[in-house]
Parts: C-alpha cells; structure tokens; sequence
C-alpha cells in the first residue's frame, strides 16, 4: 500500500471519529434540555403543593388529600421520608378506600329560612354570565347592611352597607313550574357540608317572600353564590383558547393581562380534587365533576388563579351537547362518566375521581370536548376496549 493511500485511510479514519464524537455530544446535550424543561413544570407544582399545605421543605406529598386514600397500617415516618414521591409511592401499601354516598335529605324549608334574603336589596348587573332555555346565570351585586355580618350594631351604623359581588343563577319566568324543585334540590346539594374555601356553597336565596311552597310561586327566587371573578371555568378556559390572544384573559375589573400556564392549570385542579375530598369526608358523591360545575377567579394582589367547585343545578340547561340521554328520559354527562356509572348507574367516590380526570384533561386543552371523535352511544363499548383519552398536547409527561 502507497504511502498516499495510508494518508487518506487515516483521514477517513480521524474523520469518522470525530462525527461519532459530535452525535453523542448532540444526543447528551439534548437530553440535558428535555430534562431540565421537564423539571421547569414539575418543581413549580411540587413548591405549590408544599406551600399549600403549610409542609415542611422535604415534604412533597399532599397530606389531606393522601390520608383518606391510605391503610391504617401508614405510620407517620413514612410520610416524613425524604425520598421522592415517586419512590415513596411504590413503597407505601396504599388501601384505596372506597367512599359510597349516603342518604341526604335536604330539608327546602330550613334551607329557605337560614338563606334568605330580600330579593329589593340585589341588584343585577347586564352583563350576561351564562344563558340556557329555562334558567340563567348572571352577575350581582347584595346590598347588605353590615348587622347582616357582625350582628346588632349602633343605631348611627344601621344604615352603613356594603356591596358583595355575587353570581346567581335563576329559572327564566317562562320555565315549568315543575322544575323549581329540582332545581332547589340540586342547587342546595351541599347545604349540610361545612364551609371549604374551594367550594361554592349558595350564600342566599333571594326572593320577594318566604317562598313556602316552589310548586306555587310565579316569581322564581335568586340562587346566590358569592363570586368576584370571571364566573364559569368552562367558558372562561374556552375564552382563553379561542381567543383573543393565545390563551390570555383579562379580568373585566381588571387592565392586566396574564398567560395561562402548566402550573396554573395543575394548580387549579388540585384545588377542584381538594374540594372533591372535602365532599367525600360527608359522604357526598358530586357525580358531575367538571369544569362547567366550577367557578374562577383571580386572588386578590396575586397572579394566582382561585377555582371552586359549585353544584350542577341549571348545568344541563348551559351546556346541553355535555348531556346525553341513554334512553331512560335522565341526561347525564357521558363522557365524563366512569364505565361502571354507564353500565349500572352506579356511583362512589372512585366514579368522581374518573370525572376529576377528565376535567384535569379539559384544563389541559383549555376547555376542549372530550372523545370529540366518538358517539356518545358508543362510550361504553369504546371504554370497555380499554380506550382512553389521549395525552393533550401542553401536558408534561410527568402528569
């Protein structure tokens, strides 16, 4: 062999090397980059679970929400462990507890008595928060007297008021008078829950009398949640997707503008799962998680968004293509609905949290319908082939 062709063999030679050399350097660099934008939505989200609930650093579990899923055999070293949560998780001997609902008997009358409020002293603004066929949802203002929160007060302070920002909902004057209790029954679902701060529980029924007998009135009362914000999730998440400017809003008291992030969205609905547990502990089955059920606002000062879970009263009045009858006259929420809920009719605590994941999928694609392509007649044979929804696009691969 010449020495010319010795040259150019070492050539090749170095050549290839080198080109060998710069792929692995492309290939480690590149998943240097995908890991640290991967941890970009996972810490956020680990810090505001810990901040939350008031948890020490090393802590990155939510404890109330872990609790009532775990066996009594969980001894409180192994929620201090410092491990991650992934491994931590493997490791516990997890009992899923399966929370059935029990009897409520909602009693109208009290409910009536403990709520009301003259409807003279409301004012209801124009603009339009919700419309359907037989009801609406529209923003207020309560005039109140400030006895009305602090009790007897100085006869020089009777007439000091204040004014509360609040969302109603309310049965149209051409709506079927056989409707009214229903609707009274579903919208004070959660009269005998305690207060938490991620439910929206009714705060007055407003009405020209003490409206004894819901059969009887022709003036249908005010069903009054106190709400500062931007009213509906689902329409607002749509708002943000169609809109404007690329998943943006803008608070209408508000000139700022703020961009809807993976946190934020994650971040809501944790506070949606917090008010489902919240539920669960008296026995209540919401049995229509979803973002159309819930209302948002921004906190005060702060970037942060602030989400509660409401009852379903008038839902399927606002968002009727969400309801699909089965065939036994009922409309339910198909697509939002477990197997077990299509097949029986039967619901519990693990039914709502299959709905709580389709509602985390509705934030993620800013409010989109899920399982667009498939019939609503067809869920259960799609759902009993082991078909589920698909990953959305903004949705980390943590999650």
């Amino acid at each position: 062999m010449s020495a010319e062709n010795i040259f150019y063999l070492i050539i090749g030679c170095v050549g290839a090397v080198v080109l060998v050399i710069a792929i692995l350097i492309f290939i480690y660099y590149r998943s240097i980059k995908k890991s640290s934008s991967s941890s970009s939505v996972t810490q956020p989200l680990q810090l505001w679970i810990q901040k939350s609930q008031n948890l020490p650093e090393k802590t990155s579990i939510n404890l109330p929400v872990t609790y009532p899923l775990m066996s009594k055999n969980v001894t409180k070293d192994c929620i201090d462990s410092s491990e991650p949560c992934s491994s931590f998780t493997r490791k516990l001997s997890i009992v899923p507890v399966i929370i059935h609902e029990k009897l409520q008997v909602i009693n109208l009358k009290k409910a009536f008595m403990e709520l009301y409020a003259d409807r003279n002293f409301f004012e209801i603004l124009s603009a339009e928060a919700l419309e359907g066929t037989f009801g609406e949802m529209k923003w207020a203002l309560w005039k109140r007297n400030i006895d009305d929160i602090i009790g007897d007060v100085d006869d020089q302070e009777d007439n000091v008021c204040f004014e509360e920002r609040i969302i109603l909902k309310r049965l149209k004057f051409t709506a079927d008078k056989r409707y009214v209790r229903k609707f009274l029954e579903e919208a004070l679902a959660f009269f005998n829950v305690k207060e938490h701060e991620n439910l929206a529980k009714v705060v007055a029924i407003a009405s020209c009398n003490q409206f004894i007998d819901p059969e009887q009135e022709t003036d249908f009362p005010f069903i009054c949640y106190s709400h500062d914000g931007f009213g509906n999730l689902k329409k607002f998440l749509i708002s943000c997707r169609n809109g404007e400017t690329n998943t943006q809003f803008r608070n209408p008291n508000d000139n700022g503008i703020q961009t809807l992030r993976a946190q934020e969205l994650v971040s809501m609905a944790l506070q949606i799962l917090n008010a489902v547990i919240h539920l669960h502990h008296f026995g209540i089955i919401h049995k229509d998680i979803a973002t159309r059920n819930c209302l948002v606002s921004k906190i005060h000062n702060h970037d942060n968004l602030f989400v509660q879970i409401c009852d379903s009263a008038l839902s399927k009045d606002f968002f009727p293509n969400d309801y699909h009858c089965l065939g036994d006259n009922e409309n339910r929420p198909m697509k939002w609905m477990a197997y077990e809920s299509l097949i029986h009719n039967s619901f519990n605590s693990s039914t709502d949290v299959w709905s709580f994941g389709v509602t985390l999928w509705e934030l993620l694609t800013c409010g989109q319908q899920p399982y667009p392509e498939i019939d609503p007649d067809e869920m259960t044979a799609y759902l009993e082939c082991g078909k589920r929804l698909s990953q959305p696009y903004s949705c980390p691969d943590e999650l």
